[in-house]
């Protein structure tokens, strides 16, 4: 907090964005702990909590995508796909027997948000381009007040995995160390990166049972959304449930391949620490810090 004073100046708008805020509100309360500071430094009537939220489906099936690529919300992958076999179904019922809330339930969420910002100003907003009328990058440079908005365009960079490569490292995990998986990841994505690995599978995106789950949180948050500014059309979009003709499966074939996947040697750890610890000093050197 001292460094962001000291460097934001006499600017007008000090715009941080950080997704750790939302990730276990009720548990370690850093959001609060957050906004107590910035409102003692800055006055809460002057803080703005900004809460950039999607389309319930895309979200669910985005959160679980990442827990697989990496974990999400402090979930043990091996255990998980060890005991309890993997889907998207069991993972938020675990994560609902565990804290009591879907994280794709907005209201929830929010509600969670409120309790924790005090006096702050809670504001809501859609990052779908039909509700926004623009891009959200644009839309949130444009809230900070910054002039040159479309300079803040940028090429999405998330690792995007086809269904085949997911259920390739759910799979992995039952009989690999987490790690391993993890090192293994960037070449089962690029394996498993041909047109007939895209698709929808049932243990990634759930059956009917799933899709109504989500569903009944989607109409509770439509009675929250209509009371707050801006439109969610899109966020409130719901899919009819159609189970997909071709399901995408992982064939024996498909887990001896990621099983031979070669896994970094030591030389091929060592060397990026190498050329970073390098660059880090000739940086120094060159600059004189």
């Amino acid at each position: 907090m001292d460094d962001i004073q000291s460097e934001t100046g006499q600017a007008r708008t000090i715009f941080l964005s950080s997704e750790a805020g939302v990730g276990r509100l009720n548990e370690d309360g850093m959001l609060r702990r957050c906004t107590d500071e910035l409102s003692r430094r800055f006055g809460a009537e002057n803080i703005t909590v900004l809460v950039v939220i999607r389309k319930h489906f895309e979200f669910a099936h985005s959160v679980y995508a990442q827990f697989i690529r990496a974990g999400l919300y402090d979930a043990d992958r091996r255990r998980f796909f060890r005991r309890q076999g993997g889907t998207i179904a069991r993972y938020f019922r675990l994560l609902h027997a565990r804290d009591g809330t879907y994280s794709f339930s907005y209201r929830d969420t929010l509600a969670a948000v409120g309790d924790q910002i005090g006096e702050c100003r809670l504001k809501i907003v859609s990052m779908h381009r039909s509700d926004l009328g623009d891009d959200v990058v644009v839309h949130l440079a444009a809230e900070a007040g910054c002039l040159d908005a479309q300079d803040y365009l940028v090429r999405p960079r998330n690792a995007r995995f086809s269904a085949r490569a997911l259920l390739a490292m759910s799979d992995a995990y039952k009989r690999h160390p987490v790690g391993l998986v993890e090192e293994r990841g960037e070449r089962i994505a690029r394996y498993f990166d041909r047109p007939e690995d895209h698709g929808r599978s049932f243990d990634l995106h759930g059956g009917r049972n799933f899709h109504d789950i989500i569903r009944r949180c989607q109409q509770r948050d439509s009675d929250f959304l209509a009371a707050q500014p801006g439109c969610f059309d899109a966020v409130l979009a719901a899919p009819e449930y159609r189970p997909p003709e071709t399901q995408i499966t992982l064939s024996t074939e498909d887990r001896h391949i990621v099983d031979l996947l070669p896994k970094k040697s030591p030389v091929q750890r060592l060397v990026p620490s190498v050329l970073r610890n390098a660059a880090r000093e000739i940086r120094t050197r060159w600059t004189g810090g």
